[in-house]
């Protein structure tokens, strides 16, 4: 069970990019930055993958299956353009250059960030269907889903503190 959260965390730390989980600035452009970047992007792929080898084969334990259906609805939000407030160009910036050959090769690594990012929603929607699918775990996902979208995305205005009459 804290192995599972511990791979949800690296997830989140490689999705979301906080600036309080990277050594580099958030603007910063050199290459150390960028390499920053993709590693973190690849180890959540990396671990987000594993996440969801364990899931398709049932054997995410039961007590994780609600903190697990969370955590994968809090990465699919904050990696959903609609809802985040930092842009991709903003997770992966690049420093202008004249030289073609280096705008290539920037173009590429941005490929690749981009890439690990997409296979990375790949890998929580698959595992978001096993954890329903497996009938062992889906009621506990479907309650912490819906708990997930009451809470987090639609927020109900009297738990704001705002009075409806």
């Amino acid at each position: 069970e804290n192995c599972v959260q511990g791979l949800l965390e690296i997830s989140r730390r490689g999705l979301v990019l906080s600036s309080r989980d990277l050594k580099s600035h958030r603007r910063a452009t050199d290459q150390d930055a960028r390499e920053e970047r993709l590693a973190a992007s690849s180890s959540a792929a990396e671990t987000l993958s594993a996440l969801a080898s364990i899931g398709s084969r049932g054997h995410l334990p039961l007590p994780a299956v609600a903190v697990v259906a969370k955590g994968l609805c809090s990465l699919l939000a904050s990696v959903d353009s609609t809802m985040s407030r930092i842009s991709l160009s903003g997770l992966y910036p690049l420093a202008a250059t004249n030289d073609r050959g280096e705008e290539a090769a920037l173009r590429i690594e941005k490929e690749a960030f981009v890439s690990q990012r997409e296979s990375c929603v790949a890998d929580i929607a698959e595992l978001l269907w096993s954890l329903l699918a497996h009938r062992s775990s889906a009621c506990i996902a479907v309650t912490a889903l819906l708990r997930f979208i009451e809470t987090e995305l639609f927020p109900v205005p009297s738990a704001l503190g705002v009075q409806t009459d």
